[in-house]
Parts: structure tokens; sequence; C-alpha cells
């Protein structure tokens, strides 16, 4: 591949600035992987065993780092929640509710819960808010005991979040899937019917 012209002059700067800041010599860019090049610049290059999001942040930690400070730990891998060393094993259904409404938004209406939970393609309230009803009556049934305290906040017809109060953080291996794929994924299997 045929070098960029100018681009042994970035290299030069950025290794530059990164030593007037106190970091490791960089690698100079690659071609063939830019973003492991990046990676590496940033000084991100580490060993690390889980990824951990929690209201809307990341971290990439290591088997000795501690989690971020939160209330409930969702771990979508074994369909488990914890709490310290207290465990909860919920269905697939119920880890891709709480999946859903620990995303980091504001509020998740009822119509946006049926349609990403179960994949569906239409809502009606009639015939479907009954089951978001009952799906999260169950979670909080199992969940609440095991936080302590209210978990949910309902907002009128307007929807649900998680309480202000409650941090609920999601925690997977690294190279595992996206928790709520692998959730919804259990969830559905469960779902087919038999032939």
């Amino acid at each position: 591949m045929p070098q960029v012209a100018g681009a042994e002059l970035f290299s030069y700067q950025l290794r530059q600035a990164c030593r007037r800041v106190g970091l490791a010599d960089v690698l100079p860019v690659c071609d063939r992987q830019p973003f492991r090049d990046r990676v590496q610049r940033l000084g991100l290059a580490r060993d690390a065993s889980s990824v951990v999001g929690l209201r809307g942040s990341v971290w990439l930690l290591g088997a000795d780092e501690p989690l971020p400070a939160c209330d409930l730990v969702v771990h979508p891998e074994t369909g488990e929640v914890s709490r310290g060393l207290e465990r909860l094993t919920l269905s697939g259904q119920a880890i891709e509710l709480l999946l859903q409404l620990s995303d980091g938004s504001a509020q998740k209406s009822v119509e946006e819960l049926y349609l990403t939970v179960w994949r569906a393609s239409s809502y009606h309230p009639l015939r479907h808010r009954n089951t978001v009803y009952v799906a999260i009556n169950r979670l909080r049934g199992g969940v609440e005991r095991l936080l302590g305290r209210e978990l949910l906040q309902r907002h009128g017809e307007a929807g649900y979040s998680l309480m202000p109060n409650v941090a609920v953080a999601v925690s997977s291996s690294v190279g595992a899937p996206a928790p709520s794929t692998w959730a919804t994924a259990r969830w559905h299997a469960c779902r087919e019917p038999r032939r």
C-alpha cells in the first residue's frame, strides 16, 4: 500500500506529543490495522476480562479491577443479577427487560418495551399492554427482594424507568456477544414451538 504523503510527519508529531505528557512511545500507524494501532496509541491496549456498562458509560476492566459503584450487576451470559455476594437467576425475558430499562435512557414506553423485548413488529395496547405489565411485575418481584427497595418507577401512560437512586451495571466477559443479543436469543430459543 502506498504511504500517505506526510504520514511520517504525523507519526513524529504524535510521538513528540506523547513524550511531552509522559506517555510511552507510540507505535507508528499501520495501514492494515488502524483500529488496533489507535488503541495502542491511546494506551488502551491491556488485558481485560470484562466490559461493564453503567448509565451510558462503558469500562474495560481487568480481572483484579473492582466494578464501578452500583446497586445491581446484571450478568446476561449467565442470566443472573447480583448484589454483593447474593445472586438471583432470572429468565431470559426478565434479563432482556432489565437490560432495556438500564440502557441509560430516561424512560421506556410500554410500546417500546414490547417491540424490543418481544421482537414484535406491531403493538396494540389492548392486546399487548398486559403482557408487558405482567413481565414488569415478575421482574420487580424477584429483583426488589434482592435490592431491598423499589427498582422501577412508572410514569403514568408514558412508561417506565429505573428509580433515580438505583444504579444497574451490565457486566459481560470480553469477547461475549452483546448482552441484549444473548439474552434475547436465549429467551426466543425457549419460545420457539417444538416439532
